[in-house]
């Protein structure tokens, strides 16, 4: 999908800048903020919340900010 269509392109460079300047591994740890038929939100290593599917879910605007989104998904950075 990167290579072959351009706007995924976009998307998955932009969702590798941002795990890369979150220093986010394979070994961060997940805590699960909620879980339903239409939304799963969790938070990644304290620095991250990311919420896929089409559920309302936003963190604290106090504690975070959006860093990118996209139809029915969405990831906010920790201020």
């Amino acid at each position: 999908h990167m290579f072959h269509e351009q706007h995924l392109g976009q998307v998955i460079r932009r969702l590798i800048s941002i795990r890369k300047d979150c220093k986010i591994h394979c070994r961060s740890e997940i805590k699960i903020l909620h879980a339903s038929h239409d939304l799963y939100a969790a938070e990644i290593d304290e620095k991250l919340v990311v919420k896929l599917g089409p559920g309302d879910f936003c963190p604290s605007a106090d504690d975070y900010h959006i860093a990118d989104r996209g139809h029915a998904w969405a990831i906010w950075k920790k201020v």
